[in-house]
């Protein structure tokens, strides 16, 4: 994964974000 500087993102972008990498978490936690 790139690391992009989170000024350039929008609300919108930015929650789609999280939203990912919290995901990303579960999977890992994950059974």
């Amino acid at each position: 994964m790139t690391s992009t500087p989170r000024k350039r993102l929008s609300p919108t972008e930015s929650r789609e974000a999280a939203v990912e990498a919290a995901r990303a978490l579960l999977v890992e936690s994950g059974p």
